[in-house]
């Protein structure tokens, strides 16, 4: 894998990351935007298309939901 592929995949998931704590700190839109983010470095990327979807198995979904 070149230096540049793996900085784009390391991209992705710290973007996915943020958007997980921007949710946590109740702001979704801002996780959105940050979960989209990762996608345009890695289109693949699972837990950023299972966080945009709200599927709590992406590890993210859930926490765009509001805590009961």
């Amino acid at each position: 894998m070149s230096e540049r592929a793996r900085q784009s995949l390391d991209s992705a998931k710290l973007l996915w990351i943020r958007g997980v704590v921007l949710a946590k700190l109740d702001r979704p839109a801002d996780a959105v935007e940050a979960w989209k983010a990762a996608l345009v470095f890695d289109p693949d990327n699972a837990e950023a298309r299972a966080a945009l979807a709200g599927e709590p198995e992406g590890g993210a979904g859930a926490a765009i939901k509001p805590a009961p």
